[in-house]
C-alpha cells in the first residue's frame, strides 16, 4: 500500500482545515468538514468528523469505500488532496482519538487566531460529543498539490 511522505504527515499536524468528500452510489457528491487526521502505523489515513453533520458523507463512504480529503493550511494556503479507497467507518472509542481531536483543535486555533477567529468560533466546530465522533480510515492511493499557483494539480509522489 502506498504511504504518505513525511512532509505530508507533518502537514496534517500543523493546524489544517479538512474537507472530506465522497460520491454516493448514485454519483451525487457528499461533503463534510473533517476535524483531525493522522497516519496510522499501517500507513492508512484516519480522519475524524462529526457523525451528526456528516451523516450523508458517512453513508456514501459505507456504500462505496472511496473518498477524497482536502487539507489546507490557512496561513500559507498550502493545500493537498489525498484520494483513497478501502475506507471503513467506526466510532472511535479509544482515548487516543479524543487526544488527537484536542491536539488538532489547538493547532487549528493557533493557525487562525491571527486572523481574528476566536476560541469560541473554533470550538463550535470541534465540540463533538464522544458518541457523535466518527472515524474514517482508508488506504491512500494518490495525492496532489492543490495549492493555488503554477504547481496546482501536480501529483505528489507517495512512498512504496
Amino acid at each position: 500500500m502506498p504511504r504518505l511522505p513525511a512532509e505530508l504527515i507533518d502537514h496534517l499536524a500543523c493546524g489544517v482545515a479538512h474537507q472530506i468528500g465522497a460520491c454516493d452510489r448514485d454519483g451525487l457528491p457528499r461533503i463534510c468538514r473533517g476535524l483531525a487526521a493522522q497516519v496510522e502505523d499501517d500507513g492508512r489515513l484516519s480522519v475524524l468528523l462529526s457523525a451528526q453533520s456528516g451523516f450523508e458523507l458517512l453513508a456514501a463512504i459505507r456504500d462505496t469505500a472511496r473518498l477524497s480529503v482536502v487539507i489546507a493550511r490557512p496561513s500559507t494556503h498550502r493545500t493537498v488532496q489525498i484520494k483513497g479507497n478501502g475506507a471503513g467507518v467506526v466510532v472511535p472509542a479509544e482515548p487516543r482519538y479524543r487526544e488527537l481531536l484536542r491536539k488538532r483543535r489547538d493547532a487549528f486555533l493557533r493557525e487562525v487566531a491571527g486572523y481574528g477567529f476566536t476560541e469560541r468560533f473554533v470550538d463550535a466546530w470541534y465540540a463533538v460529543r464522544p458518541e457523535q465522533l466518527a472515524c474514517v480510515t482508508f488506504a491512500p492511493y494518490g495525492a496532489w498539490d492543490q495549492t493555488p499557483g503554477p504547481g496546482a494539480g501536480r501529483p505528489i509522489e507517495l512512498l512504496p
